[in-house]
């Protein structure tokens, strides 16, 4: 894991989480369902990420980051 793949994949996240952000804005279906930006942007992340559509271009080393930020979480 390189410094760069790290911030393609912080910039891919935070782009994702402005997404989310603007049709959790705009859009009142999802307004009513009273969803999260952070979901909405989590499902879109897993639709259009390697699982999905494959159209982002996440690194390989995405599946380590969840340990390394709940050890941050909890120190």
């Amino acid at each position: 894991m390189t410094v760069w793949e790290l911030f393609v994949d912080l910039g891919i996240a935070g782009a994702l989480l402005l997404v989310g952000t603007l049709l959790r804005s705009r859009v009142v279906p999802i307004q009513r369902l009273f969803l999260p930006a952070s979901v909405i942007a989590g499902l879109s992340g897993l639709a259009l990420g390697p699982q999905g559509a494959d159209w982002l271009p996440f690194s390989g080393s995405i599946s380590g980051y969840p340990g390394v930020l709940i050890a941050l979480v909890f120190a």
